[in-house]
């Protein structure tokens, strides 16, 4: 998460690093049970933390300063439920596969790059929704 804080400061295009370091890590996942490298989880490893920094300035995107503190309670609440409810594991149980949590976390980056999209797009379509151009 730090490399990625560090390049988003570097690059300043935080939805270029979010897209291909979210496409390329799912990616990754999705074909690591059937290639199964070393070189290929440290790859994963390293690249995990990039989008990281990225998607949790987003919500500061389109809170005001006035409601950014109850904003952000309710952007860390449903993340929270959705790192307890999307749990990779549950596909191991339910499939009997033991690739199947990888794939599952591969497909949930995909979701997450396609979540991505809609937002920049109800962004771009909702202008008091894009701080970004009033800074």
């Amino acid at each position: 998460m730090i490399l990625g804080g560090i390049l988003l400061d570097r690059i300043e295009h935080a939805t270029a690093l979010m897209t291909i370091s979210l496409a390329v890590l799912g990616l990754s996942m999705m074909i690591l049970p059937s290639v199964s490298s070393l070189a290929l989880l440290a790859f994963i490893g390293a690249i995990a933390g990039l989008p990281c920094a990225a998607m949790l300035v987003l919500p500061t995107e389109v809170l005001r300063p006035r409601s950014r503190a109850p904003g952000m309670g309710i952007f860390y609440t449903w993340y929270y439920v959705g790192m307890t409810l999307l749990t990779p594991g549950l596909a191991r149980d339910l499939s009997a596969n033991p690739g199947a949590p990888l794939i599952f976390a591969g497909l949930l980056e995909l979701g997450a790059l396609a979540v991505l999209g809609i937002f920049r797009i109800v962004q771009r379509w909702t202008p008091e929704l894009n701080l970004k151009a009033e800074s």
